[in-house]
């Protein structure tokens, strides 16, 4: 499931830097320019700041995860029924994505998108 969430958002991505900068011919704006952003928030200023980055990543990554899992029931014996499902879904992935939380897929998403918009990130 990893590597398939990997290959999809990788796949994704790229079809979404071509879409963006119409196959390169033009700079990031708009939407592209603040995927780089991201990416390089997520990556170049954490290292920046050595340890303290990577217990910041580690704590937003458990906050995401705990946000998430909160939302997956309404706190009732029953599940949550569809059309509360698609808000049950939707809110909490808003909510860790607005606060700056760490997500593995989102990352796999995020981080290589930003890569082939021109992020100055590597994977060294």
């Amino acid at each position: 499931m990893y590597l398939g969430n990997l290959l999809g958002s990788i796949v994704y991505g790229g079809l979404l830097a071509i879409t963006l900068t119409n196959m390169g011919t033009i700079e990031p704006a708009g939407v592209a320019a603040r995927i780089v952003s991201i990416a390089e928030a997520k990556t170049i200023a954490n290292e920046a700041i050595g340890l303290a980055g990577m217990v910041s990543v580690f704590v937003k990554a458990i906050l995401c995860n705990w946000l998430v899992l909160s939302w997956r029931r309404d706190g009732h014996d029953h599940p949550v029924r569809p059309p509360e499902r698609s808000f049950a879904t939707w809110m909490p992935i808003f909510m860790f994505f607005a606060l700056g939380f760490e997500h593995a897929v989102v990352n796999m998403f995020i981080i290589p998108t930003g890569m082939m918009l021109g992020a100055k990130v590597s994977v060294l």
